[in-house]
Formats: structure tokens, C-alpha cells, sequence
């Protein structure tokens, strides 16, 4: 009787030293997948803020050259004005004047 008590204390020691492992092992499961959720966060939040750097260059790239364009199509309607304005100065003048002194 002595020996079958002996050997259900060994086994239960046995079973209480496997729970035990399987708990750190579990413990260490979950520090390793919690350490490497946080590295793929990481990783995430890297990979969008280089996304949304990268597409803000584009978008300053495309506004400066908006901005250049139409500066451009600025001043040649600018010019434009100044040569038509040089052509005609002196008809209006005229025609200003004629109508004024005509009333």
C-alpha cells in the first residue's frame, strides 16, 4: 500500500512539474508573441510614416509645378495684355477722347 501511495505522490509531482513547465513555457509564448506583435506594429507604423513622407514629396513635387505653370500662363497673359495694350493705347485714347469732347 505504502509503494502505490509512493508511486501516486511521484506521479502527481511528475504532473505538477509538467503544468508548471507547460506555464512557462506558455508565458514565455505569450512574451514572445507580445514582443513581436509590438515589432510588427513598429514595423507598420515605420513602413505608413514613410508612405505618407514619400507622398507628401509627390504632392509638393506636383503643387510646385502647378504653381510654375501658372505663373507662367500668368505672365504670358500678362504680356499679352501689355502688347495689346501698347497697340492699342493711343486708339483709345483717341476714341475716348472724341467721345467725351463729342457730347
Amino acid at each position: 500500500m505504502d509503494e502505490i501511495i509512493g508511486r501516486i505522490i511521484e506521479i502527481e509531482n511528475k504532473a505538477c512539474a509538467v503544468v508548471e513547465q507547460a506555464e512557462k513555457e506558455k508565458e514565455n509564448i505569450d512574451e514572445t508573441v507580445k514582443t513581436e506583435i509590438e515589432k510588427m506594429k513598429s514595423d507598420i507604423e515605420k513602413r505608413a510614416s514613410d508612405k505618407c513622407a514619400h507622398i507628401k514629396n509627390i504632392e509638393d513635387e506636383d503643387t510646385r509645378k502647378q504653381l510654375e505653370e501658372t505663373r507662367k500662363i500668368t505672365q504670358e497673359a500678362k504680356c499679352k495684355l501689355e502688347e495689346i495694350y501698347n497697340q492699342k493705347h493711343d486708339e483709345w485714347v483717341k476714341s475716348i477722347t472724341e467721345e467725351i469732347i463729342g457730347l
